[in-house]
This record gives structure tokens, C-alpha cells and sequence, in this order.
């Protein structure tokens, strides 16, 4: 299994009034390094995508478990933000951050190119099918690993000072459903694609609201004591 433990915290978002070089070097040298600092965080992973589309960055934080999305160590953080997080928080356009409970994953290994899908199903699908899908994904050649999260209403209840920070039209948790599927080649991914959406519609014939987004890998940290 690539993703660790059995839950991961998803974050898509775009920035206005920062420049991508300050934001890496925010999320590089500090931010990121933060959120492993708590216990239960296993593994981060940072991706960016080749256009300029909306959701141009996309964030995966795997944790041992959905309760240490709600941790006290972990909304210490959150309620106790640090200077150059509280001048960060306000730029970050179309976020979205959803807490998600992992209920299928196959492959063992972590791609360059990632692909994210939001969509909507009854959870009792997503529950019964998840694993199916991603065995079956994980047949093609393109695709060297994939994972399906539902949502964790608990971690977007939690209202914390950087949530605070945010533009107000941010969200914190939606109804969607996460599919995460993983390869080597960002340009096959990417035409790949529409054959994901296919196998997640046969697997589960409710899924509706399909929104498909491919990006690269551009920064990985884990625990120091890793």
C-alpha cells in the first residue's frame, strides 16, 4: 500500500497576491515540516499541475488515523499559527481541504504524476466498491498505484484560527468522495484519464460530479524521526 496509515488529509488551492517561489519556499521550509512535527502525520506529498487551470496545487497528508486530523497536538497548530502562516493563509485562492478515511488503495509505490477525482456517490457504494476499483486500476500499466477516501465530517467541524485566516469563500470539507490514482508518466496519466472516470462509473454507477485534475510531484517529507 503507498499511502500510509489508514486516512489522508486532501488540500487543493490556487494563490493570489504571493508568488509561487514564496509559497514553495512557505511550504518547503516550513509549513510542511510543521505538520509532520505532529504525531500520527506518516508522510506529505505536494504536487503542482502543468497549467493554470483552477486547483493548481494539491496537497496529501497521510495520517495513522482520521483522529489525528482532530488531535489536540494537531489543532494546536492550527489555533496557534505562526507569522508567515498568517501572512500566507489569506492568499490562498479556490481551497478546499477535506479530511478523508481510507476505504480502498492497491500498488505499492509512489508516482511522479498523480491524478485527483472528486465525486459524488452514496457512501455505501464508495464503501462496497472502493477496493474492486482500485484493483482494477491498478492492472493497467499507467497506473502504478491508487486510493479512495470518504469524507471525515469531524475534521471540517473543527473551526481553528487558520480557517479564520482564509478567504471566506473557503471550504473546509464537501460531500465528495477522493479517488487518487498514481503512475510515472504525467502525459499518459493525463490520457488515461477518461478510462479512470469509465472504471470509477462501472465499479460505481452513482458517481456523479466527476472533477478530474492530473499534476506532478514536486516535494516529499516525512517524519525526522523517519
Amino acid at each position: 500500500m503507498t499511502l500510509r496509515g489508514s486516512s489522508f488529509l486532501a488540500i487543493w488551492n490556487d494563490i493570489e497576491g504571493l508568488t509561487p517561489v514564496a509559497y514553495d519556499a512557505w511550504l518547503t521550509h516550513e509549513h510542511m515540516a510543521e505538520r509532520l512535527g505532529v504525531p500520527g502525520f506518516l508522510r506529505g506529498r505536494r504536487y503542482v499541475a502543468g497549467d493554470e487551470l483552477p486547483h493548481r496545487y494539491f496537497i496529501c497528508y497521510e495520517t495513522q488515523d482520521a483522529g489525528v486530523m482532530t488531535s489536540p497536538a494537531y489543532l494546536e497548530r492550527l489555533n496557534n499559527p505562526t507569522p508567515q502562516t498568517r501572512q500566507v493563509m489569506p492568499c490562498l485562492t479556490n481551497f478546499l481541504r477535506m479530511g478523508c478515511r481510507t476505504v480502498g488503495s492497491a500498488g505499492g509505490q509512489v508516482g511522479g504524476a498523480l491524478a485527483t477525482l472528486r465525486f459524488r456517490a452514496p457512501v455505501e457504494q464508495v464503501e462496497r466498491a472502493a477496493q474492486g476499483l482500485c484493483d482494477a486500476l491498478v492492472k493497467n500499466t499507467v497506473v502504478i498505484a491508487c486510493h479512495v477516501g470518504t469524507p471525515e465530517a469531524a475534521v471540517a467541524a473543527a473551526p481553528t484560527r487558520e480557517r479564520e485566516l482564509r478567504p471566506a469563500i473557503a471550504q473546509e470539507g464537501a460531500d465528495d468522495h477522493v479517488l487518487l490514482v498514481e503512475s510515472a508518466n504525467a502525459v499518459a496519466l493525463h490520457e488515461h484519464l477518461p478510462a479512470v472516470v469509465a472504471a470509477l462509473q462501472t465499479h460505481m454507477p452513482e458517481a456523479a460530479e466527476v472533477q478530474a485534475r492530473t499534476y506532478g510531484l514536486s516535494y516529499l517529507i516525512e517524519p525526522a524521526s523517519a
